[in-house]
């Protein structure tokens, strides 16, 4: 079992509401990392040899996917493995501000939803290899509310009545090889009562060679701490506890780990770096998105007697969320493109930013950012390309440019 993957999702547990002081605005991954940035208009990556700092969050960042918690892409990570400088670690998040204490039904991955994370090796923005995670629910005992009625003691455990079952594929131009088939994830850390090792139960849960994993993978899926920090005091006309005001608060200016004691579900995946990349090239794109079935169908009493079930949901997937760079949709995108903007594929967005009705919009919002004016506007950040100083960059709408010197 690998210690890498335990190492970035060590902190599943049951917590108070610890917030967190004194920290800087947003928090910097624990390890020393290489991040690969997914296609945004146009295709960006950077090479995983480099080291540095990693960070990314999309937490209830458009209109539609904030009614849909359990589709919500919160974090995308990759980085070298710190144990074995010949693996990448791929990290996909969903399903934010998780209350680890939210029993008796505690959250769980959605059996209607395709949880994927893509990697891109020769630049053109689609897909060469798809890791994909499905899961079903078993209940031992329907006639009791209990998650558990004794201690977990092991995944197999007789005492965990609701279990979870993961299924995580790779896809490739050669075809689907199943990684991990029909096993359990680790269940809730819910105390020390019910879940007295949890730490044994959690390295139950990654699967590597010896489950039958093939390639040198290793597959981590479950909860675990949201790794982001930010303070969403933030979206109080962008106050930054911790600066003196008018940029902080007069009172109560200290800053707060907002999402500390909230966990995500976690897609971990762990992979020797010749199998991701092509070619010798070093350059990868990765991002992560999430599918839902199309449609839902609500049965009622009727369903249960006919043996339909409650609801019936069927069709195609469809993508509803997306992430690969940090914080883009949820700060650069407007509202009125942000729902469009989930749904897109990174193939799609080129077309889209140079699109007659629709590129003028997302090419400002991209080129002169918002966030940047309002940055410039109330605290005097400087911007580039701003030559008469007006809190406004220069942009030329028709002449899109994915970086500025």
């Amino acid at each position: 079992m690998s210690s890498t993957i335990s190492t970035h999702c060590d902190k599943q547990e049951n917590r108070p509401n610890d917030k967190q002081i004194g920290k800087p605005l947003f928090r910097r991954a624990g390890l020393a990392v290489a991040l690969i940035a997914a296609p945004l208009i146009l295709f960006i990556a950077v090479l995983i040899a480099v080291q540095s700092q990693a960070a990314a969050s999309s937490h209830r960042e458009a209109p539609l996917i904030s009614k849909d918690a359990f589709a919500d892409n919160t974090d995308t990570y990759v980085f070298i493995s710190p144990e074995n400088q010949d693996n990448v670690v791929l990290v996909g998040s969903w399903i934010p501000f998780e209350g680890p204490e939210g029993g008796p039904n505690y959250f769980e991955w959605d059996e209607n939803v395709h949880y994927s994370l893509f990697v891109d090796n020769n630049g053109d923005a689609q897909a060469d290899i798809t890791y994909t995670l499905s899961s079903r629910v078993e209940v031992g005992n329907p006639l009791t509310f209990l998650y558990n009625t004794g201690p977990i003691d092991a995944l197999t455990s007789a005492n965990w009545n609701r279990k979870q079952f993961i299924t995580v594929t790779e896809t490739t131009a050669n075809g689907t090889t199943v990684l991990v088939g029909n096993k359990p994830t680790a269940p809730v850390n819910i105390g020390e009562k019910s879940t007295p090792n949890y730490a044994s139960l959690f390295a139950e849960a990654i699967y590597d060679g010896a489950d039958g994993v093939p390639g040198g993978i290793k597959v981590f899926a479950g909860q675990t701490d949201d790794p982001f920090w930010v303070d969403l005091q933030v979206f109080d006309l962008l106050t930054l506890r911790g600066q003196n005001p008018p940029i902080g608060y007069e009172d109560y200016n200290v800053p707060v780990d907002s999402v500390s004691a909230f966990n995500v579900h976690s897609l971990v995946i762990e992979v020797p770096i010749d199998r991701l990349t092509a070619n010798n090239d070093p350059v990868l794109g990765v991002w992560a998105a999430a599918a839902r079935k199309s449609s839902r169908v609500l049965n009622g009493l009727g369903g249960v007697i006919s043996g339909d079930g409650l609801e019936t949901q069927s069709g195609n997937y469809v993508q509803v969320s997306r992430l690969g760079m940090p914080l883009v949709n949820e700060v650069v995108i407007p509202l009125a493109l942000k729902d469009a903007f989930n749904t897109l594929k990174p193939a799609q967005d080129l077309t889209i930013y140079t699109d007659p009705t629709f590129g003028p919009v997302l090419q400002t919002s991209v080129e002169d950012p918002e966030i940047g004016r309002l940055l410039c506007g109330l605290y005097g950040v400087p911007l580039p390309a701003d030559s008469d100083n007006d809190c406004s960059t220069e942009v030329t709408v028709g002449t899109p440019r994915s970086g500025r010197g």
